[in-house]
């Protein structure tokens, strides 16, 4: 089986915009219109922010790579940060969820 080498240009924060333009979750996508759109942009940059902080930390902190040192973190940190993530996770499943059915009810 032949093996694909990864692209480092695909860092985890443009996987994460990548998939947030295609569910229409990226800042470009709130037109000025929108009821509360420069509160949304911020919300929208503070998602980024969640995941370029969590790929720094772990980069900096983690044990991958067969790495076996002390952080300085404590269990609170990773579960803080482990907890943002999957409330991102979740949300995002949700949004391109609930965009398909839509599209579904408007095309039949």
């Amino acid at each position: 089986m032949d093996s694909i080498a990864p692209d480092p240009e695909w860092t985890l924060e443009k996987l994460y915009k990548e998939a947030a333009k295609t569910i229409s979750l990226d800042v470009e996508s709130v037109g000025a219109a929108t009821a509360g759109a420069e509160s949304i942009k911020k919300v929208l940059r503070g998602l980024a922010l969640v995941v370029s902080g969590t790929a720094e930390l772990r980069n900096r902190f983690g044990t991958g790579h067969g790495r076996h040192r002390r952080s300085g973190l404590q269990a609170r940190h990773a579960e803080f940060v482990a907890g943002c993530s999957l409330a991102l996770a979740r949300f995002l499943l949700a949004t391109r969820t609930d965009r398909r059915s839509r599209a579904r009810a408007h095309s039949a």
